[in-house]
């Protein structure tokens, strides 16, 4: 008998843990287009949309805050280990790194609502190529020197430091 034939072996698929979003989702994402990207953290949500627009979100789909970072659709979003800086990537040649400043704790329902207290953004622009793809140091917030990698349709991998 074959080894891998789940009918035989008895093994079961794991059942999946899930919970719906309370929030209506679909109304958020509705007038931003069509999501490119999402990126899961311990406390949030970060979705990337074709409209250049990232929705953070809580686990229930509220809105936490909304960055107009980009021009283009997004390509990629990434965060440090801490949560408090956010990478994204678009096609419009664009790499901003948000400084989300609030801490996970602000999670809470009480101090949610962090709309329009945008953090500092570092931006950088690659002229001629759309970004496809980044990674910044798992670090980043602990470290002097900030690094971060970031790859377009030119082919080459760029390994930034600041």
């Amino acid at each position: 008998t074959d080894p891998t034939d789940t009918e035989d072996s008895g093994w079961d698929e794991p059942v999946l843990k899930y919970q719906r979003m309370q929030a209506d989702v679909a109304k958020i994402l509705h007038s931003n287009k069509t999501v490119t990207k999402i990126c899961v953290y311990d406390n949030f949500i970060a979705v990337g949309m074709s409209s250049g627009i990232i929705l953070v979100t809580d686990f229930y789909g509220n809105k936490i805050r909304e960055l107009n970072c980009h021009s283009g659709p997004i390509t990629d979003i990434c965060t440090d280990v801490s949560g408090e800086f956010l990478g994204s990537s678009s096609k419009d040649g664009t790499v901003v790194i948000t400084n989300m400043q609030f801490s996970t704790d602000d999670m809470s329902t009480s101090n949610r609502n962090l709309e329009g207290s945008e953090g500092k953004e570092e931006r950088y622009v690659y002229e001629g190529t759309y970004m496809l793809t980044l990674c910044i140091d798992p670090m980043y917030k602990y470290k002097k020197m900030h690094l971060f990698i970031t790859g377009g349709v030119s082919g080459k991998l760029i390994l930034n430091k600041k």
